[in-house]
This record gives structure tokens, C-alpha cells and sequence, in this order.
């Protein structure tokens, strides 16, 4: 059988590739299949973006200023994707996606906010070019809303329809799919929980900070996050380190990939974020973790947290330099939830190389 996986794998996103590559390593570990991810033709793999809004030219205005930092994070990208991603030869868009029906047999929607669709349904990602024929799956599908918009819910209707099995990330994912089309559904972890705690430490390497620092990763700047870590910062006396620009604290935002995300988490002392991601490997590596919600996304970290147990890594308004889950109950709760997620997976392939050989 031959698989094609189609998720955001070559967004500059350390989620998005770390998620990427942990699917494709387990799919190939589970069976006797080949595997290959979509190339998907995505403005968030360039430098310059296509100009639709302002907005658009604002962010490509910062990219010209900035083109050699830039152009330096591109690259810790594309080093990553091409030592643990396997890709197709040819990059894919809506025009010449039905030329992947002459090349695989099974094609899967992995993870990530892959059905987010507020700004339209992604024919690719939602799998519309595979004939009716071809497997359909999905692995950990995240809608990362809470509602599907209006004028794209008959759109989401067909399209979900159409798969052999599907599983998302989210309990609001579930229940969004559920009711919409009828269809059951499973809840499953995301990818990088599929892989071990010893084999990210691994790729993480050696630390990069020899002194002990504050990890922060939060995609929206609020008054919450700047107390909290001021108060972290305040309470530990540790270094602040942040990936994007807040206040006058170093950042890591134009010098790292997911191989560096990786590293700062696991050697981080205390871990404060909005990401859903660097909260699933602050659990992982058993951190220290602060969560503070983005207020319009927040619903996937959210969800994470209450699957696990660990609800009391949310901030509420005052920074406590303890434990905030108990450690040993999230790490067992993540087993269990990983026993589950590989048996829908592995059952997944064994019926396509059933179907396919």
C-alpha cells in the first residue's frame, strides 16, 4: 500500500513539522507500507506571501527589512524537513492534486488545525481530489474553532463525509464532526505523543543555554502574559527567553527550527506559553508549565489539558514557582491515550493492506 499523508508539513511551524515527522515515523514503524508526505504548494513555506490585504503588505514590508533573519530561519526549516520528512517529488496545489490518485492508494489528513476552515476549505487538506475508490483517513484532525462558519459548513459536510475513518484531536472537533455528519468519530492524541520522551530528548541534543531560563512561546502578547512572567521571572530570578519580541527579553524567533523549539523546552526550567504544541512537550518532558490561552484559538490547548488532567497549568492571575499537575498521573494519562491513538491507527493500515496489499 502506498500513503500519502497531507498536513501542514512544510509551514514554518515547530509544531507543524515536529507533528509532521512524528505521523510519518509511526505509519512507517506500523507497517509495511511507503509513505510520503503531500508537498503542498503554502504561502507559510516563503519568505514573501501573496498580497490579498494590507496586512499582507505590512508583513512582507518587515520581511524585506528583515530578509537576512528571515532567510536564516527559512533555513533551520528546510535543514529539519529534509533530515526527518520524506516528501513527494513534485509540489501539489487544487490544479494537479487528482495526479496523486495515480501514486497512492490511502491518503490521510494528519494533524494540526488541518479543517480549520475560516478562511475556506482547503480541497487538499480535506482530501477532495482522492477518488472514491482510495482510502480516506484522518489521524488527529484538528478544527482548532469552535463553529464551523456558515458559509463554509456544507462545504465541511461533504467533504468530512467522504472518509473511511476519522479521528480529530479535540472533544469540540469530535462533537462538531459528529453532529454535522453523522459519521463516528475518534478522539486520538496528537502525533508527538506517539513518539517517546527519550527519542525528542534525543533529537533536542545538547542544551544550547547553560545557564537556567524561563521558556516562553505565546503567538498573542497580552497584559496576562507580560504579569505572568514578570512575576516568574521575579519570584525565580531565572533569564527570560522568548521566541517571539516581548519587552526587552532575548528571543530565539530568527535562529531556531523544531530541532532548537525542542532543545529550549527540554532544558527550560519553567515553561510559560499559549501554544499548543510547546504545552504537549512540556508535558512530555515533564516541565514546569504556565498556559495562557489564546483568546480565540485557546479552545485546543484547553481541550489538551483537560484530556490529560493537567488543568491547573492555566494561569489565574498569579505566578506559584511549584508544580502545577502532578507529573506522574499526566505521564500515565498520556500511555494510556497513546495505547489507544496507535491501536486506531494500526487498525487503519492493517484494513488498507488488507484492501491494497
Amino acid at each position: 500500500m502506498r500513503i500519502a499523508i497531507a498536513t501542514m508539513s512544510r509551514d514554518i511551524s515547530f509544531g507543524g513539522n515536529l507533528q509532521a515527522y512524528a505521523l510519518q515515523r509511526t505509519i512507517c514503524e506500523n507497517s509495511h507500507s511507503s509513505c510520503l508526505h503531500i508537498a503542498r504548494e503554502s504561502k507559510k513555506h516563503k519568505i514573501f506571501i501573496p498580497v490579498k490585504t494590507p496586512r499582507d503588505v505590512l508583513t512582507n514590508a518587515n520581511r524585506v527589512v528583515h530578509y537576512r533573519a528571515h532567510k536564516r530561519k527559512m533555513r533551520c526549516f528546510e535543514s529539519f524537513q529534509e533530515q526527518y520528512l520524506s516528501f513527494t517529488d513534485k509540489v501539489y496545489s487544487d490544479e494537479n492534486a487528482k495526479e496523486l490518485n495515480n501514486q497512492f492508494d490511502c491518503f490521510i489528513t494528519g494533524s494540526d488545525q488541518v479543517w480549520n476552515c475560516a478562511g475556506g476549505i482547503n480541497n487538499i487538506l480535506y482530501l477532495n481530489f482522492a477518488r472514491k475508490e482510495k482510502m480516506k483517513v484522518s489521524y488527529a484532525a484538528s478544527i482548532g474553532i469552535f463553529e464551523i462558519p456558515a458559509q463554509y459548513k456544507e462545504g465541511f459536510i461533504q467533504s468530512i463525509s467522504g472518509y473511511d475513518c476519522i479521528s480529530v484531536r479535540e472533544k469540540r472537533a469530535k462533537e462538531i464532526v459528529e453532529a454535522l455528519t453523522g459519521k463516528h468519530c475518534e478522539q486520538v492524541l496528537d502525533p508527538v505523543f506517539l513518539r517517546n520522551a527519550n527519542e525528542w530528548r534525543e533529537m533536542a541534543g545538547d542544551r544550547i543555554m547553560s545557564e537556567k531560563y524561563i521558556f516562553v512561546y505565546a503567538t498573542q502578547v497580552s497584559e496576562e502574559l507580560i504579569q505572568c512572567v514578570q512575576q516568574c521571572e521575579k519570584l525565580t530570578g531565572y533569564k527570560v527567553i522568548s521566541v517571539h519580541k516581548l519587552l526587552n527579553y532575548p528571543t530565539i524567533e530568527f535562529k531556531s527550527g523544531p530541532l532548537e523549539f525542542l532543545n529550549y523546552v527540554n532544558y527550560a526550567e519553567y515553561v510559560i506559553t499559549s501554544s499548543f504544541h510547546c504545552a504537549a512537550f512540556s508535558m512530555i518532558f515533564s516541565k514546569n508549565l504556565t498556559v495562557i490561552p489564546h483568546k480565540e484559538t485557546g479552545i485546543r490547548v484547553i481541550g489538551l489539558l483537560e484530556t490529560l488532567g493537567a488543568e491547573k497549568s492555566i494561569y489565574n492571575g498569579k505566578f506559584v514557582p511549584e508544580e502545577k499537575y502532578n507529573v506522574n498521573a499526566v505521564s500515565e494519562e498520556i500511555r494510556q491515550n497513546r495505547d489507544e491513538s496507535l491501536k486506531f491507527l494500526r487498525k487503519v493500515i492493517l484494513d488498507g493492506e488488507r484492501k491494497y496489499g
